[in-house]
């Protein structure tokens, strides 16, 4: 495993954009070749650059909150300019959405779930034909879906991962920032065929869960892992990781926790390993006092509970999971571990809710967030917004197969402490030396019968120097 070392892409998003949805999808770019290419859509979108979103404090609730939510689509595919990569901004989705999925299924790409700037669930589905640069609405929506308790199915803050011609919507919040076990299967195909949500409730997870980060792996496995609950009011994010085998309709729980909770990871599946990329986190929950330890507003658990936006904190290091061999990936799923490769990325490092996707055996590491107040402006000194964070249109670029890991200011600084670092150790072994030099002189000069200066009995008074 390589230092994770994150590029410079040469491009970035034409605005900051945080809890937006990503999808790898066949697309043609600038030049009118069908390249891989990475499609976002929607997101936290305010006026100002500087600006994430603001606090709501009233009633002692400090919660995000965003004013203005984004209906965008832009792709980002390989070209001829800017190191070979263009942003495009394509045609915008039919409403706007965010905290959803979007998931290229059989080359549509369905876009599902989520809130508007209202926080009501969004029950619309939107599917968008990236070669003609068209959306359409399939309808029934989500709210056609009836799940066993009878209640009517609607979701945000969900995991999804597409399967053939089936589209696999995993847990996530309900209307009421509950989090919820199901998992729908919806078959695409037979869908558009019959002009009705053809659909089936698959298991559950054997633990709820919102905000949580899903890879599909083998031809019918998956793996979701982290995200937030209710439970413990939205406190301590998940470690646990459950691993979904299509044919036998089952999730079992891996036996390897994640060594750092995290809600939002993302889970990326490159070269026969699972990275857990980056997640926000809260505190830990004392069940017995009912408190979040740790949280910054040092919440009473048991008296509100309902609490699930309010701010949270980065997890900046990168574990990885090693899935083995095709062959072997069941066993690996059950014996092997996680490790943490890296505390801290550089770039990203503090950051959140930014998007990491592969592209062949690359990584792109997209927007964000920081827990840091947003920038001065210039021009009379103050803020550009009132309580509200800094937002990230950077993108970025990991390369595993890349030898050279290191820029040149990286290569230049571990340089740089080497040669230091030797000339300090040169220098002490240089005065060792010379101190052992002189005690063994002193000692040479003693057995020759030559007082030393300090060996004289000088007496007591003047007299007797005399």
């Amino acid at each position: 495993m390589n230092f994770i070392h994150l590029g410079e892409s040469g491009v970035s998003l034409p605005y900051p954009v945080t809890d937006f949805s990503i999808t790898s999808t066949l697309s043609n770019n600038n030049d009118g070749d069908f390249v891989i290419s990475l499609c976002l859509f929607g997101g936290c979108l305010v006026p100002y650059d500087s600006e994430f979103t603001y606090f709501d404090d009233s009633d002692a609730e400090a919660q995000y909150h965003c004013p203005d939510i984004s209906n965008a689509n832009l792709v980002l595919a390989s070209g001829t300019e800017n190191n070979g990569l263009v942003v495009e901004q394509r045609r915008p989705m039919p409403r706007p959405r965010h905290h959803h999925t979007s998931n290229d299924v059989n080359g549509k790409i369905w876009i599902v779930g989520g809130r508007d700037s209202n926080n009501n669930i969004i029950n619309e589905i939107d599917v968008y034909d990236e070669i003609h640069d068209t959306w359409t609405t399939f309808s029934p929506g989500l709210d056609h879906i009836n799940l066993p308790s009878g209640q009517v199915y609607g979701v945000s803050d969900h995991c999804a991962f597409a399967r053939g011609s089936y589209l696999f919507l995993v847990g996530g919040f309900d209307h009421d920032f509950k989090a919820i076990p199901h998992t729908i299967m919806i078959d695409v195909d037979q869908s558009i065929i019959e002009g009705d949500l053809k659909y089936s409730v698959r298991a559950p997870l054997n633990i709820a869960r919102g905000a949580c980060g899903i890879t599909a792996t083998g031809a019918e496995t998956a793996v979701i892992a982290g995200g937030f609950t209710h439970e413990d009011g939205y406190c301590e994010a998940l470690r646990s990781a459950e691993y979904f085998h299509e044919e036998d309709n089952a999730w079992e729980i891996l036996e390897s926790p994640m060594k750092y909770g995290r809600a939002r990871p993302n889970l990326v599946h490159v070269d026969h390993q699972i990275y857990a990329i980056g997640g926000e986190r809260r505190g830990i929950f004392d069940a017995v006092n009912g408190q979040c330890d740790g949280d910054r507003h040092s919440l009473d658990l048991k008296s509100n509970v309902m609490l699930p936006n309010r701010v949270s904190y980065p997890v900046d290091n990168v574990e990885t999971f090693s899935l083995g061999d095709a062959h072997e990936e069941k066993w690996h799923l059950f014996n092997s571990k996680w490790v943490v490769v890296q505390d801290k990325v550089r770039k990203v490092n503090g950051s959140y809710r930014f998007r990491a996707a592969p592209v062949h055996s690359s990584i792109y590491f997209i927007g964000g967030i920081r827990n840091r107040m947003a920038k001065i402006d210039n021009q009379d000194n103050t803020r550009t917004c009132e309580n509200c964070f800094e937002r990230s249109s950077h993108i970025y670029i990991y390369d595993p197969d890349e030898k050279d890991v290191y820029s040149f200011m990286d290569k230049f600084f571990v340089q740089f402490v080497g040669i230091v670092g030797v000339v300090v150790g040169g220098l002490v072994i240089f005065a060792k030396r010379r101190r052992a030099a002189a005690r063994r002189e002193e000692e040479e000069v003693k057995e020759r019968g030559i007082l030393m200066l300090s060996d004289l009995d000088w007496g007591e008074t003047e007299e007797e120097l005399l």
